[in-house]
């Protein structure tokens, strides 16, 4: 065995057992988890704008006043775009929480 997994340690912090390197597919393996968790808050981000595009969407439908007007739901598209885009935008997963921790709705959601 190539390293070991303390309890409840992230795969982040895997320490290669004495005298021995982690392999490159180990260390493959620790980046991905690393991006796995800026994918999981940059998804979370994402799903919280859902409830205010639905209500915007039905409100448009029913023919009611909106609550939201139609360039405050563009710049919330465009946030929503660039949480998408986060992964690829950045070389890694540290740039891309930094990004993820400056980034904030433009509107307030439901």
């Amino acid at each position: 065995m190539y390293y070991q997994t303390p309890y409840g340690k992230k795969y982040s912090e895997l320490t290669p057992v004495q005298g021995q390197e982690f392999p490159p597919d180990v260390l493959d393996f620790i980046e991905d988890s690393e991006w796995v968790e800026v994918r999981k808050q940059r998804t979370e981000l994402i799903y919280a704008t859902n409830d205010t595009f639905l209500r915007y969407e039905r409100q448009l439908n029913f023919g009611i006043t909106t609550t939201n007007t139609p360039t405050e739901m563009t710049n919330l598209s465009t946030y929503v775009q660039t949480l998408r885009d986060l992964p690829q935008a950045h070389a890694t997963p540290e740039l891309a929480q930094a990004a993820l921790d400056s980034l904030s709705p433009p509107i307030t959601l439901i």
